[in-house]
């Protein structure tokens, strides 16, 4: 088995229900148990006229292959309405990346495994870190913490801990979204 994490962010309001959404969609389809860290508060990446982010990430262990988990993340971003369509750096409603898998480095057209810029991006590694603090990134053998402390000024998001998911058995419908429960 693999130990498996995904980054989920959202900056289409309601981004906590699209998250929320996400996850649950994702576990129906991996049937397996899925740990999430704190939702953290961003700016837009790279952006600045873009809306903050909400972000977290999961771990879970599965046997699924790194093709077979980009395909039901995939699924999961089409299901909630989060294409990539309007291009890289657009507005979504969610978006899903495949960040670490087991120690592996894939490298394919569609799928690059770490995540190509993991080492830039502190609204992945922090939620990472909250999920594993000793995670290395097999790609440049160096600790995420280290590479969280490496990131260049212009490039942080600024993450701020806005708390939890829902973990409520009723899931409300989006245009009844209020105040989520612990995750």
């Amino acid at each position: 088995m693999k130990q498996v994490y995904l980054a989920f962010g959202s900056n289409i309001e309601p981004s906590r229900y699209y998250l929320t959404e996400s996850l649950y969609l994702l576990k129906e389809m991996l049937n397996c148990p899925v740990i999430c860290s704190s939702v953290y508060q961003t700016k837009a990446y790279l952006n600045e006229i873009q809306p903050d982010f909400l972000n977290c990430c999961v771990a879970f262990k599965t046997n699924k292959t790194a093709l077979e988990l980009l395909s039901i993340t995939q699924s999961v971003e089409n299901k909630i309405g989060g294409t990539k369509e309007k291009g890289k750096w657009a507005d979504r409603k969610i978006d899903i990346d495949l960040v670490l898998y087991g120690n592996d480095i894939i490298s394919l057209e569609s799928l690059k495994v770490p995540h190509y810029d993991l080492s830039h991006r502190d609204f992945f590694l922090i939620p990472l870190l909250e999920l594993d603090p000793l995670l290395i990134n097999p790609k440049t053998s160096k600790s995420l913490r280290e590479e969280l402390r490496l990131i260049a000024s212009g490039e942080k998001t600024d993450p701020r801990n806005v708390g939890s998911l829902s973990s409520g058995e009723n899931r409300q419908k989006e245009n009844d979204y209020q105040n989520p429960a612990l995750f």
